[in-house]
């Protein structure tokens, strides 16, 4: 069986590498095609791609990958290497390496659906959210920054909670105008986020009952009045341990919304990527952003020896 290897060679403290990646699937039968996936080509291995495509990497790896294969009857494997592998999680996939290649052979396939945020300045694909107010802002803020020297040597998703619990104290909400399968729900928001899957960022888990692959998106609407328990929650988060409070949730198939370009995200990076310079000089309001799920889901491949809840 042919496979075409995707891996990000600087996740997971750069291990496993390529070649021990490379030995594990030769070692489980497989005739194996490797890709950097930070190559500016990386795509036209896709052409081609044989009978199984294996990423390894975080969830920007992953969400890359799995948005290039729209379209493309060849199935996904993943094997979870970054801070939160919020994918991974939220379709059950855990295991070693080892455990995840030798199990490939026997899985279950699930159905990984992409969503569509359509906007005056063009469509994009997104894998885990696409919304608009105090995760938005936070992501152009923090984006690249370091960890102070209080914070080495606490984990990745325990420093990140920490950073949204400081800088939710500060946010202020703002009205956002909202149709939600053409219901007009505008209110007052802290965030308004389309979740496809069950967690976002540092692992946090704004919709515990989301279904990757039902067609449709858990619509979370987070207001000022629940800013307390969202404090609170981030405070666990940032502990080691939380429970997902029950957040105002729709599930919907097609929201639309008035985006702010300076708190818009398209799963873990700002959309438009240049904020309101993006939509240009002669831009007089805000634009409306449609988004829904795709005709073209992506197969997953999910080893039954590295599935379960985590």
């Amino acid at each position: 069986m042919d496979l075409t290897l995707i891996h990000n060679p600087d996740a997971g403290d750069a291990h496993p590498t390529r070649d021990e990646l490379i030995a594990l699937a030769r070692e489980a039968g497989y005739r194996v095609r490797y890709q950097d996936s930070d190559a500016k080509d990386y795509t036209r291995t896709l052409d081609d791609p044989g009978d199984l495509v294996l990423v390894a990497g975080g969830d920007g790896t992953v969400a890359k990958v799995a948005k290039a294969l729209v379209g493309h009857d060849v199935p996904l494997a993943i094997i979870p290497l970054g801070t939160a592998n919020n994918i991974a999680f939220t379709l059950g996939v855990r295991g070693s390496p080892r455990e995840i290649i030798h199990g490939l052979r026997d899985s279950s396939v699930k159905t990984l659906d992409i969503g569509r945020a359509s906007a005056p300045w063009g469509p994009a694909f997104f894998v885990e959210s696409a919304g608009t107010g105090f995760f938005g802002s936070l992501l152009r803020r923090v984006s690249g920054q370091a960890a102070t020297a209080e914070e080495q040597g606490t984990s990745p998703v325990a420093r990140a909670a920490r950073n949204f619990l400081r800088a939710l104290d500060a946010y202020r909400p703002t009205r956002h105008h909202v149709l939600a399968d053409g219901e007009d729900i505008s209110h007052t928001y802290l965030l308004v986020e389309a979740m496809n899957i069950r967690s976002i960022g540092p692992r946090m888990v704004l919709a515990p009952d989301a279904d990757p692959g039902d067609g449709r998106l858990d619509l979370i609407l987070l207001r000022d009045a629940h800013r307390r328990l969202f404090a609170e929650y981030l405070a666990e988060l940032a502990a080691g341990a939380a429970a997902a409070p029950p957040f105002e949730r729709r599930c919907v198939r097609h929201v639309s919304m008035v985006w702010d370009p300076a708190d818009g995200h398209l799963d873990d990076a700002p959309w438009p990527e240049g904020g309101s310079t993006a939509l240009g000089p002669d831009s007089r309001s805000a634009p409306t952003v449609h988004i829904e799920i795709v005709e073209s889901p992506v197969r997953v491949l999910v080893p039954g020896t590295a599935t379960g809840s985590q």
